[in-house]
């Protein structure tokens, strides 16, 4: 992987597609994923966003995919410093129930 000289991701270098699979590289890194497999006809766009280092790729589990990652240069480019989960406020609050989970806890979840 080769990192540009200023560690800033320049969106000028970036393809419409690229925007995309960061896109969707942030959005499931927001709901706890941290990695996504694309078809590999978009290897192309994989390697340029590697040769950014916005992100990583790698063969996928599956043929014909590729795992992607964003690099830390990847989540600041595309994910609001100020961003904070949404479960993040709700655990902090005293007032929130959290329920049993159904499958490890059956007996409390349904007594309730």
């Amino acid at each position: 992987m080769v990192s540009n000289s200023d560690d800033r991701i320049d969106p000028a270098n970036l393809t419409p597609t690229a925007e995309l699979i960061l896109d969707v590289l942030a959005a499931r890194w927001r709901l706890g994923e941290t990695s996504w497999r694309f078809p590999a006809r978009l290897q192309a766009d994989i390697r340029a966003l590697e040769h950014l280092g916005a992100a990583t790729g790698q063969a996928g589990k599956r043929d014909g995919t590729v795992t992607v990652s964003l690099t830390d240069a990847g989540r600041d480019h595309v994910i609001n410093p100020q961003y904070r989960p949404p479960l993040a406020d709700r655990t902090a609050r005293r007032d929130v129930e959290v329920r049993p989970d159904p499958v490890e806890q059956p007996d409390a979840y349904y007594a309730t």
